[in-house]
C-alpha cells in the first residue's frame, strides 16, 4: 500500500511530463519517464521531475533514491552519484556464455560524471 505513485508536471493544465516512482524497502526508484521534449527545450521539466522524485522518497523516508543510467548529468546536477552495476546473461551453449563474457569484459563502462551541488560544512 502507497508504494507506488505517478508523478506529473503540468503547464496550463496541460500535462508536461510524468514519471513513475516506485518504493522498494528502503529504497525509490524512478522507474519510467515520459515528457513534452519540445517544452523541456526552454523549460525544466525533467529537472521539475527529479526533484518530485526526490520529495516523494523524502515523504516516505526512504535512504536512497534510484535514478537508473539515463541522463546522467542532470542527476549528477543534484547530487547523484554513480553506484557499480553488473549484468549477468545465460545462454544454452556454454561456448557463447564464454564468448559473450570474454567480450562484454572488453566494453569499459562509461564514465558518469560527478558533481558536488552541496557546500562542505565548516
Amino acid at each position: 500500500e502507497g508504494r507506488f505513485r505517478c508523478l506529473a508536471v503540468r503547464r496550463g493544465g496541460e500535462l508536461s511530463g510524468f514519471m513513475v516512482v516506485v518504493k522498494d524497502g528502503g529504497d525509490a526508484f524512478a522507474y519510467y519517464a515520459g515528457l513534452d521534449y519540445a517544452m523541456n527545450a526552454h523549460t525544466p521539466v525533467y529537472h521539475r521531475l527529479l526533484h518530485a522524485v526526490i520529495g516523494q522518497a523524502l515523504e516516505w523516508r526512504c535512504r536512497r533514491v534510484c535514478f537508473g543510467r539515463t541522463a546522467l548529468d542532470a542527476k549528477a546536477r543534484l547530487g547523484a552519484r554513480p553506484v557499480p552495476l553488473s549484468t549477468w546473461f545465460r545462454r544454452e551453449n556454454p561456448l557463447l556464455n564464454f564468448a559473450g563474457g570474454a567480450l562484454l569484459a572488453l566494453i569499459p563502462p562509461a564514465g558518469a560524471p560527478v558533481r558536488h551541488p552541496f557546500k562542505d560544512s565548516p
